[in-house]
Protein backbone atom coordinates (compact mmCIF):
# COMPACT_ATOMS: atom_id res chain seq x y z
CA UNK A 1 0.00 0.00 0.00
CA UNK A 2 3.04 1.96 -0.05
CA UNK A 3 3.22 2.53 -3.26
CA UNK A 4 2.32 6.01 -4.80
CA UNK A 5 0.02 4.89 -7.54
CA UNK A 6 -0.03 6.25 -11.23
CA UNK A 7 -2.92 8.85 -11.44
CA UNK A 8 -5.78 7.93 -14.36
CA UNK A 9 -6.69 10.60 -15.99
CA UNK A 10 -10.30 10.28 -16.39
CA UNK A 11 -13.45 8.60 -14.80
CA UNK A 12 -13.51 5.82 -17.56
CA UNK A 13 -9.97 5.12 -16.66
CA UNK A 14 -10.58 4.50 -13.20
CA UNK A 15 -11.50 0.58 -13.28
CA UNK A 16 -8.21 -0.35 -16.06
CA UNK A 17 -5.82 1.18 -13.93
CA UNK A 18 -6.68 -1.38 -10.72
CA UNK A 19 -3.89 -2.76 -9.76
CA UNK A 20 -0.28 -1.03 -8.32
CA UNK A 21 2.91 -1.89 -9.70
CA UNK A 22 5.71 -3.27 -7.33
CA UNK A 23 7.95 -4.78 -9.95
CA UNK A 24 8.89 -5.52 -13.70
CA UNK A 25 9.75 -8.47 -15.54
CA UNK A 26 13.36 -9.59 -14.42
CA UNK A 27 15.29 -8.18 -16.88
CA UNK A 28 17.84 -10.99 -17.77
CA UNK A 29 17.47 -13.18 -20.72
CA UNK A 30 15.30 -16.19 -20.19
CA UNK A 31 17.15 -19.49 -19.92
CA UNK A 32 14.42 -21.89 -20.79
CA UNK A 33 16.14 -25.20 -21.45
CA UNK A 34 13.57 -27.15 -22.36
CA UNK A 35 10.67 -27.39 -19.35
CA UNK A 36 7.65 -27.35 -21.29
CA UNK A 37 4.88 -29.50 -19.99
CA UNK A 38 5.47 -31.21 -23.68
CA UNK A 39 9.15 -31.40 -23.44
CA UNK A 40 9.56 -29.30 -26.42
CA UNK A 41 11.03 -25.90 -25.87
CA UNK A 42 9.13 -23.12 -26.21
CA UNK A 43 9.47 -19.62 -27.31
CA UNK A 44 10.29 -16.73 -24.94
CA UNK A 45 7.39 -15.12 -23.50
CA UNK A 46 7.68 -11.91 -21.49
CA UNK A 47 5.22 -11.19 -18.71
CA UNK A 48 4.85 -8.36 -16.32
CA UNK A 49 4.77 -9.24 -13.27
CA UNK A 50 1.07 -8.51 -11.11
CA UNK A 51 -0.10 -6.47 -8.00
CA UNK A 52 1.15 -8.72 -5.35
CA UNK A 53 4.50 -9.00 -7.31
CA UNK A 54 7.65 -7.77 -5.48
CA UNK A 55 11.16 -6.90 -6.97
CA UNK A 56 13.00 -9.77 -6.96
CA UNK A 57 15.95 -8.73 -5.15
CA UNK A 58 19.35 -6.58 -4.81
CA UNK A 59 21.09 -5.61 -8.06
CA UNK A 60 23.42 -8.92 -7.97
CA UNK A 61 20.70 -11.02 -8.39
CA UNK A 62 20.80 -9.84 -12.09
CA UNK A 63 23.65 -12.28 -12.72
CA UNK A 64 21.81 -15.06 -11.52
CA UNK A 65 19.60 -17.65 -14.05
CA UNK A 66 16.20 -18.11 -14.04
CA UNK A 67 13.83 -19.69 -15.19
CA UNK A 68 10.32 -18.25 -16.36
CA UNK A 69 7.19 -19.86 -16.77
CA UNK A 70 5.02 -17.68 -15.91
CA UNK A 71 1.14 -16.96 -17.61
CA UNK A 72 1.79 -20.10 -20.27
CA UNK A 73 -1.55 -21.61 -18.53
CA UNK A 74 0.86 -24.64 -17.54
CA UNK A 75 -1.10 -27.88 -15.62
CA UNK A 76 2.04 -29.29 -14.74
CA UNK A 77 5.03 -27.78 -13.41
CA UNK A 78 8.79 -28.48 -15.21
CA UNK A 79 10.45 -31.56 -14.33
CA UNK A 80 12.48 -31.42 -10.48
CA UNK A 81 15.64 -31.74 -12.41
CA UNK A 82 14.80 -28.25 -14.01
CA UNK A 83 15.07 -26.45 -11.00
CA UNK A 84 18.05 -27.41 -9.87
CA UNK A 85 20.73 -24.60 -11.35
CA UNK A 86 18.32 -21.73 -11.23
CA UNK A 87 18.47 -19.09 -8.81
CA UNK A 88 15.17 -17.43 -9.62
CA UNK A 89 11.97 -19.49 -10.63
CA UNK A 90 8.21 -17.87 -11.83
CA UNK A 91 5.69 -19.98 -12.05
CA UNK A 92 3.01 -17.36 -11.33
CA UNK A 93 0.01 -17.12 -13.76
CA UNK A 94 -0.60 -20.53 -14.50
CA UNK A 95 -3.02 -23.48 -13.45
CA UNK A 96 -0.90 -25.43 -11.61
CA UNK A 97 -3.07 -27.62 -9.39
CA UNK A 98 0.15 -29.31 -7.29
CA UNK A 99 3.76 -29.23 -7.12
CA UNK A 100 6.60 -31.56 -6.85
CA UNK A 101 7.24 -33.47 -3.52
CA UNK A 102 10.73 -32.01 -2.53
CA UNK A 103 12.80 -30.69 -5.66
CA UNK A 104 16.28 -29.95 -4.97
CA UNK A 105 17.18 -26.40 -4.95
CA UNK A 106 20.57 -25.83 -3.86
CA UNK A 107 20.74 -22.32 -4.88
CA UNK A 108 17.42 -20.98 -5.33
CA UNK A 109 16.70 -17.57 -4.35
CA UNK A 110 13.01 -16.13 -5.50
CA UNK A 111 10.27 -18.71 -6.10
CA UNK A 112 6.93 -17.26 -7.37
CA UNK A 113 3.84 -19.59 -7.61
CA UNK A 114 1.39 -16.97 -7.33
CA UNK A 115 -1.81 -16.47 -9.27
CA UNK A 116 -1.97 -20.55 -9.58
CA UNK A 117 -6.33 -20.25 -8.84
CA UNK A 118 -6.73 -23.74 -8.17
CA UNK A 119 -3.21 -24.91 -6.13
CA UNK A 120 -4.76 -25.83 -3.24
CA UNK A 121 -2.05 -28.14 -1.26
CA UNK A 122 1.52 -28.00 -0.96
CA UNK A 123 4.03 -31.10 -0.05
CA UNK A 124 5.03 -30.91 3.82
CA UNK A 125 8.64 -31.74 2.56
CA UNK A 126 8.11 -29.04 -0.54
CA UNK A 127 10.99 -26.55 0.44
CA UNK A 128 13.43 -28.81 2.48
CA UNK A 129 16.09 -28.85 -0.13
CA UNK A 130 16.21 -24.95 -0.91
CA UNK A 131 18.48 -24.12 1.67
CA UNK A 132 19.06 -20.56 0.26
CA UNK A 133 15.45 -19.26 -0.61
CA UNK A 134 15.04 -15.78 0.06
CA UNK A 135 11.98 -14.71 -1.72
CA UNK A 136 8.49 -16.67 -2.02
CA UNK A 137 4.94 -15.53 -3.22
CA UNK A 138 2.30 -18.06 -2.67
CA UNK A 139 -0.96 -15.15 -3.50
CA UNK A 140 -3.59 -16.03 -4.54
CA UNK A 141 -3.79 -19.51 -4.21
CA UNK A 142 -6.36 -21.92 -2.73
CA UNK A 143 -3.78 -23.10 0.06
CA UNK A 144 -5.27 -23.60 3.14
CA UNK A 145 -2.30 -24.17 5.69
CA UNK A 146 1.62 -23.54 5.09
CA UNK A 147 3.40 -26.77 5.14
CA UNK A 148 5.90 -27.27 7.66
CA UNK A 149 9.10 -27.50 5.87
CA UNK A 150 8.34 -23.33 4.79
CA UNK A 151 9.38 -22.88 8.34
CA UNK A 152 12.62 -24.08 8.10
CA UNK A 153 13.60 -21.49 5.47
CA UNK A 154 16.33 -19.82 7.79
CA UNK A 155 17.27 -17.27 5.46
CA UNK A 156 13.60 -16.41 4.16
CA UNK A 157 13.12 -12.64 4.07
CA UNK A 158 9.83 -11.98 2.21
CA UNK A 159 6.90 -13.94 2.53
CA UNK A 160 3.60 -12.82 0.26
CA UNK A 161 0.35 -14.45 1.12
CA UNK A 162 -2.13 -12.00 0.34
CA UNK A 163 -5.85 -12.82 -0.83
CA UNK A 164 -5.09 -16.40 -0.31
CA UNK A 165 -8.79 -17.14 0.11
CA UNK A 166 -8.70 -20.30 1.55
CA UNK A 167 -5.72 -19.26 4.16
CA UNK A 168 -6.92 -18.82 8.06
CA UNK A 169 -4.73 -19.60 10.26
CA UNK A 170 -0.92 -18.40 10.40
CA UNK A 171 0.57 -20.89 12.74
CA UNK A 172 2.86 -20.14 16.01
CA UNK A 173 5.99 -21.10 13.75
CA UNK A 174 5.88 -18.39 11.82
CA UNK A 175 8.64 -16.78 14.70
CA UNK A 176 10.97 -19.17 13.16
CA UNK A 177 11.27 -17.12 10.06
CA UNK A 178 13.63 -14.83 11.81
CA UNK A 179 15.24 -13.40 9.31
CA UNK A 180 11.88 -12.43 7.47
CA UNK A 181 11.19 -8.74 6.47
CA UNK A 182 8.51 -8.65 4.65
CA UNK A 183 4.80 -10.29 5.69
CA UNK A 184 2.54 -9.51 3.38
CA UNK A 185 -1.22 -11.08 4.40
CA UNK A 186 -3.43 -8.53 2.66
CA UNK A 187 -6.65 -9.70 1.61
CA UNK A 188 -5.62 -12.92 3.53
CA UNK A 189 -8.85 -13.03 6.05
CA UNK A 190 -6.69 -14.82 8.73
CA UNK A 191 -8.28 -15.73 12.61
CA UNK A 192 -5.79 -13.49 14.92
CA UNK A 193 -1.89 -12.82 14.54
CA UNK A 194 -0.02 -15.08 16.64
CA UNK A 195 1.83 -13.53 19.46
CA UNK A 196 5.41 -14.99 17.91
CA UNK A 197 5.00 -12.20 15.07
CA UNK A 198 6.42 -10.20 17.63
CA UNK A 199 10.12 -11.95 17.81
CA UNK A 200 10.02 -11.50 13.63
CA UNK A 201 12.24 -8.04 15.16
CA UNK A 202 13.58 -7.53 11.57
CA UNK A 203 10.41 -7.07 9.59
CA UNK A 204 10.12 -3.62 7.81
CA UNK A 205 6.72 -4.58 6.22
CA UNK A 206 3.38 -5.83 7.71
CA UNK A 207 0.28 -6.35 6.12
CA UNK A 208 -2.24 -8.14 7.56
CA UNK A 209 -6.38 -8.46 7.40
CA UNK A 210 -8.67 -10.81 9.32
CA UNK A 211 -11.59 -12.57 9.45
CA UNK A 212 -14.45 -11.37 10.16
CA UNK A 213 -16.63 -14.58 10.00
CA UNK A 214 -16.02 -15.74 13.74
CA UNK A 215 -19.17 -16.54 16.28
CA UNK A 216 -17.24 -13.92 18.88
CA UNK A 217 -19.21 -15.12 21.25
CA UNK A 218 -17.51 -18.39 21.82
CA UNK A 219 -15.03 -18.82 24.68
CA UNK A 220 -11.86 -19.41 22.29
CA UNK A 221 -12.91 -16.51 20.15
CA UNK A 222 -13.35 -14.27 23.49
CA UNK A 223 -9.71 -15.80 24.81
CA UNK A 224 -7.76 -15.60 21.89
CA UNK A 225 -6.60 -11.30 21.25
CA UNK A 226 -6.75 -10.08 17.44
CA UNK A 227 -3.44 -8.60 17.99
CA UNK A 228 -1.44 -9.87 21.44
CA UNK A 229 -0.25 -6.46 23.45
CA UNK A 230 3.15 -5.35 22.64
CA UNK A 231 3.33 -6.95 19.52
CA UNK A 232 3.42 -4.47 16.72
CA UNK A 233 5.79 -2.14 19.35
CA UNK A 234 8.55 -5.37 19.47
CA UNK A 235 8.63 -4.74 15.78
CA UNK A 236 10.79 -1.80 15.75
CA UNK A 237 12.11 -1.64 12.51
CA UNK A 238 8.75 -1.34 10.52
CA UNK A 239 8.13 1.30 7.54
CA UNK A 240 4.78 -0.08 6.69
CA UNK A 241 2.21 -1.41 8.05
CA UNK A 242 -1.50 -2.20 7.24
CA UNK A 243 -4.02 -3.83 9.82
CA UNK A 244 -7.35 -4.62 7.91
CA UNK A 245 -10.09 -5.22 10.34
CA UNK A 246 -13.97 -5.96 10.40
CA UNK A 247 -15.47 -2.38 11.43
CA UNK A 248 -18.13 -4.51 13.74
CA UNK A 249 -15.84 -6.97 15.24
CA UNK A 250 -15.41 -6.42 18.76
CA UNK A 251 -12.15 -7.84 19.54
CA UNK A 252 -10.43 -5.07 17.11
CA UNK A 253 -12.28 -2.06 19.39
CA UNK A 254 -11.05 -3.39 22.77
CA UNK A 255 -7.25 -3.55 21.59
CA UNK A 256 -7.61 -0.31 18.92
CA UNK A 257 -6.10 2.21 21.96
CA UNK A 258 -3.43 -0.05 22.57
CA UNK A 259 -2.63 -0.81 18.93
CA UNK A 260 -2.39 2.88 18.67
CA UNK A 261 0.13 3.35 21.31
CA UNK A 262 2.53 0.54 19.80
CA UNK A 263 1.95 2.10 16.32
CA UNK A 264 2.84 5.63 17.55
CA UNK A 265 5.88 4.07 19.41
CA UNK A 266 7.22 2.74 15.92
CA UNK A 267 10.02 5.21 15.27
CA UNK A 268 10.75 4.31 11.64
CA UNK A 269 7.56 3.92 10.11
CA UNK A 270 6.71 5.85 6.76
CA UNK A 271 3.59 3.66 6.05
CA UNK A 272 0.30 3.32 7.91
CA UNK A 273 -3.08 2.09 7.17
CA UNK A 274 -5.83 1.77 10.05
CA UNK A 275 -9.22 1.90 11.04
CA UNK A 276 -10.20 3.80 14.13
CA UNK A 277 -13.51 3.35 15.68
CA UNK A 278 -13.55 7.20 17.35
CA UNK A 279 -11.76 10.25 16.39
CA UNK A 280 -10.14 10.04 19.75
CA UNK A 281 -7.71 7.90 18.33
CA UNK A 282 -6.28 10.18 15.85
CA UNK A 283 -5.02 12.37 19.22
CA UNK A 284 -2.50 10.05 20.21
CA UNK A 285 -0.68 11.01 16.79
CA UNK A 286 1.70 13.86 17.17
CA UNK A 287 3.56 13.22 13.92
CA UNK A 288 0.75 15.62 12.29
CA UNK A 289 2.25 18.89 13.93
CA UNK A 290 3.10 22.08 11.98
CA UNK A 291 7.37 22.10 14.02
CA UNK A 292 9.81 21.35 12.28
CA UNK A 293 10.90 18.48 14.02
CA UNK A 294 7.61 16.90 13.50
CA UNK A 295 7.62 13.70 11.92
CA UNK A 296 5.22 12.97 9.40
CA UNK A 297 4.05 10.06 7.53
CA UNK A 298 4.73 9.90 3.87
CA UNK A 299 1.76 7.38 3.19
CA UNK A 300 -1.00 6.58 5.49
CA UNK A 301 -5.26 5.64 4.98
CA UNK A 302 -7.31 6.51 7.69
CA UNK A 303 -10.75 5.53 8.32
CA UNK A 304 -12.00 7.63 11.08
CA UNK A 305 -15.27 7.36 13.26
CA UNK A 306 -18.33 4.46 12.93
CA UNK A 307 -17.74 2.34 10.29
CA UNK A 308 -20.82 -0.44 9.14
CA UNK A 309 -18.87 -2.29 6.61
CA UNK A 310 -22.25 -2.10 4.88
CA UNK A 311 -21.17 1.49 3.63
CA UNK A 312 -18.27 0.45 1.74
CA UNK A 313 -20.50 -2.38 -0.47
CA UNK A 314 -22.54 0.00 -1.92
CA UNK A 315 -19.08 1.72 -3.84
CA UNK A 316 -18.72 1.15 -6.84
CA UNK A 317 -15.48 -0.31 -8.40
CA UNK A 318 -14.10 2.41 -9.51
CA UNK A 319 -14.78 4.53 -6.20
CA UNK A 320 -12.98 2.03 -4.32
CA UNK A 321 -10.21 2.06 -6.62
CA UNK A 322 -10.66 5.83 -6.21
CA UNK A 323 -10.07 5.80 -2.70
CA UNK A 324 -7.43 3.17 -2.32
CA UNK A 325 -5.18 4.91 -5.06
CA UNK A 326 -3.71 7.56 -3.52
CA UNK A 327 -0.65 8.41 -1.32
CA UNK A 328 -2.67 10.05 2.09
CA UNK A 329 -6.04 9.38 2.42
CA UNK A 330 -8.63 10.42 5.34
CA UNK A 331 -12.35 8.84 5.55
CA UNK A 332 -14.46 10.69 7.78
CA UNK A 333 -17.33 7.96 8.37
CA UNK A 334 -20.67 9.31 10.43
CA UNK A 335 -18.76 12.35 11.62
CA UNK A 336 -20.39 14.54 14.31
CA UNK A 337 -19.64 18.39 13.84
CA UNK A 338 -16.09 19.11 12.24
CA UNK A 339 -13.54 17.85 14.80
CA UNK A 340 -9.99 19.44 15.57
CA UNK A 341 -8.52 16.04 14.87
CA UNK A 342 -10.02 15.48 11.97
CA UNK A 343 -8.89 19.12 10.72
CA UNK A 344 -5.21 18.38 11.43
CA UNK A 345 -5.12 15.21 9.49
CA UNK A 346 -6.81 16.50 6.71
CA UNK A 347 -4.29 19.42 6.55
CA UNK A 348 -1.89 16.53 5.48
CA UNK A 349 -4.24 14.16 3.06
CA UNK A 350 -4.18 14.00 -0.51
CA UNK A 351 -7.61 12.91 -0.28
CA UNK A 352 -11.17 13.37 1.87
CA UNK A 353 -13.55 10.74 1.72
CA UNK A 354 -16.89 12.65 3.54
CA UNK A 355 -19.70 9.35 4.10
CA UNK A 356 -22.97 10.63 6.01
CA UNK A 357 -22.20 13.50 7.54
CA UNK A 358 -25.40 15.37 7.79
CA UNK A 359 -24.37 18.19 10.33
CA UNK A 360 -22.07 20.33 8.77
CA UNK A 361 -23.87 23.35 6.07
CA UNK A 362 -20.61 23.04 3.40
CA UNK A 363 -16.79 21.33 2.71
CA UNK A 364 -15.14 24.80 3.25
CA UNK A 365 -16.81 24.11 7.18
CA UNK A 366 -13.47 22.12 7.58
CA UNK A 367 -11.26 24.83 7.08
CA UNK A 368 -10.20 26.34 3.69
CA UNK A 369 -6.53 25.85 5.18
CA UNK A 370 -7.08 22.50 6.05
CA UNK A 371 -7.22 21.34 2.34
CA UNK A 372 -4.14 23.23 0.58
CA UNK A 373 -2.77 19.72 -0.12
CA UNK A 374 -6.25 18.28 -1.45
CA UNK A 375 -6.44 16.79 -4.84
CA UNK A 376 -9.37 14.45 -4.74
CA UNK A 377 -12.90 14.55 -2.45
CA UNK A 378 -15.65 12.28 -2.46
CA UNK A 379 -18.83 13.07 -0.61
CA UNK A 380 -21.22 10.72 0.10
CA UNK A 381 -24.80 10.34 1.27
CA UNK A 382 -24.81 13.48 2.76
CA UNK A 383 -27.51 16.39 3.71
CA UNK A 384 -25.62 19.33 3.07
CA UNK A 385 -26.64 22.35 0.28
CA UNK A 386 -23.84 23.10 -1.45
CA UNK A 387 -20.24 22.16 -1.30
CA UNK A 388 -18.70 25.55 -1.58
CA UNK A 389 -19.78 28.83 0.30
CA UNK A 390 -18.04 32.26 -0.48
CA UNK A 391 -17.45 33.28 3.42
CA UNK A 392 -13.73 33.65 3.20
CA UNK A 393 -11.39 36.59 2.87
CA UNK A 394 -11.17 38.30 -0.40
CA UNK A 395 -7.59 36.80 -1.60
CA UNK A 396 -7.67 33.07 -0.73
CA UNK A 397 -8.32 30.63 -2.76
CA UNK A 398 -10.28 27.22 -2.08
CA UNK A 399 -9.57 23.78 -3.13
CA UNK A 400 -7.15 25.12 -5.85
CA UNK A 401 -5.01 21.60 -5.46
CA UNK A 402 -8.39 19.71 -6.00
CA UNK A 403 -8.31 17.64 -9.33
CA UNK A 404 -11.22 14.92 -8.48
CA UNK A 405 -14.77 15.73 -7.40
CA UNK A 406 -17.10 12.90 -6.83
CA UNK A 407 -20.77 13.90 -5.46
CA UNK A 408 -23.12 11.28 -4.65
CA UNK A 409 -25.95 10.32 -3.18
CA UNK A 410 -26.92 14.56 -1.52
CA UNK A 411 -30.22 14.88 -1.02
CA UNK A 412 -29.98 18.42 -0.20
CA UNK A 413 -27.42 19.71 -2.49
CA UNK A 414 -28.84 22.60 -4.61
CA UNK A 415 -25.37 24.05 -5.78
CA UNK A 416 -21.69 23.24 -6.23
CA UNK A 417 -20.59 27.11 -5.51
CA UNK A 418 -22.56 29.84 -3.70
CA UNK A 419 -21.47 33.18 -4.38
CA UNK A 420 -19.11 34.69 -6.70
CA UNK A 421 -16.12 32.34 -7.02
CA UNK A 422 -12.41 33.34 -6.07
CA UNK A 423 -10.14 33.47 -8.88
CA UNK A 424 -7.84 29.92 -9.18
CA UNK A 425 -10.83 28.35 -6.72
CA UNK A 426 -10.85 24.94 -8.56
CA UNK A 427 -8.57 25.69 -10.98
CA UNK A 428 -6.87 21.88 -11.28
CA UNK A 429 -9.93 20.59 -11.16
CA UNK A 430 -9.74 17.15 -14.01
CA UNK A 431 -12.87 15.31 -13.20
CA UNK A 432 -16.30 16.32 -11.62
CA UNK A 433 -19.15 13.53 -10.91
CA UNK A 434 -22.23 14.63 -9.61
CA UNK A 435 -24.63 11.35 -9.21
CA UNK A 436 -28.37 11.19 -7.32
CA UNK A 437 -28.68 15.03 -6.25
CA UNK A 438 -32.33 15.24 -6.32
CA UNK A 439 -32.43 18.96 -5.36
CA UNK A 440 -29.47 19.75 -7.23
CA UNK A 441 -30.24 23.00 -9.60
CA UNK A 442 -27.61 24.69 -10.57
CA UNK A 443 -23.90 23.35 -11.50
CA UNK A 444 -22.29 25.54 -13.08
CA UNK A 445 -21.94 30.17 -13.37
CA UNK A 446 -20.50 31.85 -16.41
CA UNK A 447 -17.83 33.31 -12.89
CA UNK A 448 -17.08 29.38 -12.07
CA UNK A 449 -16.78 28.68 -15.40
CA UNK A 450 -13.66 30.59 -16.13
CA UNK A 451 -12.30 29.41 -13.06
CA UNK A 452 -12.86 25.53 -15.04
CA UNK A 453 -9.75 25.53 -17.70
CA UNK A 454 -8.58 22.02 -16.64
CA UNK A 455 -11.90 20.27 -16.68
CA UNK A 456 -11.32 17.29 -19.00
CA UNK A 457 -14.20 15.32 -17.50
CA UNK A 458 -18.02 16.15 -16.31
CA UNK A 459 -20.94 13.31 -15.31
CA UNK A 460 -23.96 14.39 -14.37
CA UNK A 461 -26.36 11.58 -13.29
CA UNK A 462 -30.01 10.96 -12.00
CA UNK A 463 -30.45 14.77 -11.10
CA UNK A 464 -33.91 15.06 -11.71
CA UNK A 465 -34.57 19.38 -10.80
CA UNK A 466 -31.52 19.96 -13.28
CA UNK A 467 -32.43 22.40 -16.22
CA UNK A 468 -29.10 22.99 -17.78
CA UNK A 469 -25.45 22.45 -16.75
CA UNK A 470 -25.21 26.59 -16.50
CA UNK A 471 -27.11 28.75 -15.23
CA UNK A 472 -26.82 32.34 -16.79
CA UNK A 473 -28.84 35.79 -17.64
CA UNK A 474 -27.71 37.06 -20.70
CA UNK A 475 -24.88 34.86 -22.39
CA UNK A 476 -24.66 37.89 -24.89
CA UNK A 477 -21.80 39.05 -23.28
CA UNK A 478 -20.04 36.08 -23.47
CA UNK A 479 -19.69 36.14 -27.29
CA UNK A 480 -16.70 35.73 -27.97
CA UNK A 481 -15.38 33.36 -25.31
CA UNK A 482 -14.71 29.88 -25.17
CA UNK A 483 -15.49 28.17 -21.68
CA UNK A 484 -13.89 24.87 -21.08
CA UNK A 485 -11.13 24.40 -23.41
CA UNK A 486 -10.08 21.37 -22.34
CA UNK A 487 -13.02 19.16 -21.64
CA UNK A 488 -12.93 16.28 -23.63
CA UNK A 489 -15.71 13.89 -22.29
CA UNK A 490 -19.43 14.20 -20.93
CA UNK A 491 -21.45 12.08 -19.68
CA UNK A 492 -25.27 12.95 -19.02
CA UNK A 493 -27.54 9.85 -17.98
CA UNK A 494 -31.34 10.26 -16.69
CA UNK A 495 -31.90 13.91 -16.50
CA UNK A 496 -35.68 14.38 -17.46
CA UNK A 497 -35.74 17.97 -17.10
CA UNK A 498 -32.79 18.72 -19.06
CA UNK A 499 -33.41 21.05 -21.90
CA UNK A 500 -30.18 22.40 -22.49
CA UNK A 501 -26.41 22.18 -21.73
CA UNK A 502 -24.68 25.67 -23.21
CA UNK A 503 -27.94 27.91 -24.02
CA UNK A 504 -25.18 28.95 -26.68
CA UNK A 505 -22.56 29.66 -24.96
CA UNK A 506 -19.46 28.54 -26.73
CA UNK A 507 -17.93 26.03 -24.56
CA UNK A 508 -15.84 22.70 -25.16
CA UNK A 509 -13.68 23.54 -28.44
CA UNK A 510 -11.72 20.19 -27.99
CA UNK A 511 -14.90 17.90 -27.00
CA UNK A 512 -14.11 14.57 -28.09
CA UNK A 513 -17.05 12.46 -26.56
CA UNK A 514 -20.56 12.71 -25.42
CA UNK A 515 -22.98 10.24 -23.69
CA UNK A 516 -26.36 10.28 -23.41
CA UNK A 517 -28.91 8.25 -21.84
CA UNK A 518 -32.71 9.48 -20.51
CA UNK A 519 -33.01 12.91 -21.57
CA UNK A 520 -35.78 13.09 -23.56
CA UNK A 521 -35.98 17.16 -23.34
CA UNK A 522 -32.32 17.97 -24.70
CA UNK A 523 -31.94 20.15 -27.23
CA UNK A 524 -29.58 19.41 -30.49
CA UNK A 525 -26.29 20.77 -30.05
CA UNK A 526 -25.48 22.40 -32.85
CA UNK A 527 -27.88 25.02 -31.48
CA UNK A 528 -25.99 25.38 -28.38
CA UNK A 529 -22.78 26.31 -28.83
CA UNK A 530 -21.13 22.90 -29.02
CA UNK A 531 -17.85 22.33 -31.24
CA UNK A 532 -18.84 18.98 -33.22
CA UNK A 533 -16.14 18.69 -34.91
CA UNK A 534 -14.59 15.36 -34.65
CA UNK A 535 -16.56 14.43 -31.74
CA UNK A 536 -18.26 10.95 -31.19
CA UNK A 537 -20.60 9.71 -28.59
CA UNK A 538 -24.08 7.39 -27.63
CA UNK A 539 -27.53 8.48 -27.16
CA UNK A 540 -30.48 6.96 -25.45
CA UNK A 541 -33.12 6.57 -28.28
CA UNK A 542 -35.52 9.25 -26.85
CA UNK A 543 -32.51 11.29 -26.91
CA UNK A 544 -30.75 13.67 -29.31
CA UNK A 545 -27.19 14.96 -28.61
CA UNK A 546 -27.50 18.16 -27.05
CA UNK A 547 -26.26 21.21 -25.73
CA UNK A 548 -23.63 21.95 -23.25
CA UNK A 549 -23.57 24.56 -20.63
CA UNK A 550 -26.71 26.98 -20.22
Amino acid sequence: MGNIRSKPQSIEQLERHGSRTRASSPPQAFDLGSASVSGTPQPVEELEICSDDIDPGPPEYSSRRFLMRGGLGLMEPPEVTQWQSFAEIYLMENQLTKLREDPQCPVLLVLFLNRNYELGTISPSFFDYMPALEILNLSRTQIKSLPESLFRLSRLKRLFLNHCESLMVLPPKIGKLQQLEVLDLEGTEIMDLPKEVATLTKLTCLEVSFCPHINWGTKSARANALIPQGTISALSQLEELSIDVNPEDERWKSVVGAIVDDVCSLISLDTLKLYLPRVEHLRKFKWFGTSEVSRSLSHFKFIVGSHDERIMSCLSVDLEFEIERWDRSLKYVNGVGVPIDIQKMLRHSTAFFLDRHTDVTKLSDFGIENMEQLKCCIIWESDRSEIVSETWEDDTRFLESLEYLYVYYMKSLRCIYEGPPRQGSLSHLKCLALVTCPQLTTIFTPGLLKNLDSLEELKVEDCPLVLSLVMCGDTSIYESTHFLSNLKRISLFSLPELISISNGLRIAPNLERMSISDCPNLKSPSTDGICCNFLTGTKGKDNQQGALFC
